[in-house]
């Protein structure tokens, strides 16, 4: 029996190594780095900007349709991570500040404090790990190359 791994996924195309045209490099490049119009817009950008490329692009380059599908599903994801992480704090904060109320206790104060505090540092953590794989991104498309994105659902095939 055979121990046959898939094979890695390649944008379609050129093998890598090989010339891709420069405008297909440069718009696959440019649908990951709309997504950090996000830093303007709260989140929606990180979304909207690769949209936007993507539906301009899609059926003019199958390299920008395939790093347009990639930078789409990692933005997703990642909104939704953040989404689950902010609700997910939203009921220690308020058991947290409940306790505070009913018993006056300054412990349930500070225990809330650390929990949101906690909650804070991990947002900001996942906002540094989705910035360094954008950029990463970006510069793994003006080479030819796959995006390389981890923790991507793929929502779009």
């Amino acid at each position: 029996m055979e121990n046959a791994s898939p094979a890695p996924e390649r944008p379609p195309g050129p093998v890598y190594g090989d010339v891709w045209n420069p405008e297909e490099r440069n718009w696959s490049m440019l649908v990951h780095l709309s997504a950090l119009s996000s830093l303007l817009t709260s989140g929606l950008g990180g979304i909207l900007g690769p949209l936007i490329v993507w539906l301009i692009f899609r059926g003019r380059s199958d390299m920008v349709n395939f790093h347009g599908k990639r930078a789409l599903n990692f933005n997703i994801s990642f909104l939704v991570y953040f989404i689950i992480l902010f609700f997910a704090m939203i009921p220690f904060f308020v058991i947290g500040t409940i306790a505070d109320i009913e018993q006056e206790i300054v412990d349930g104060f500070w225990q809330t404090l650390i929990l949101l505090i906690v909650a804070l540092l991990l947002m900001f953590v996942l906002g540094v790990v989705w910035l360094i794989w954008t950029i990463v991104a970006a510069v793994r498309a003006s080479r030819g190359d796959t995006p390389g994105y981890i923790l991507a659902i793929p929502f779009l095939r």
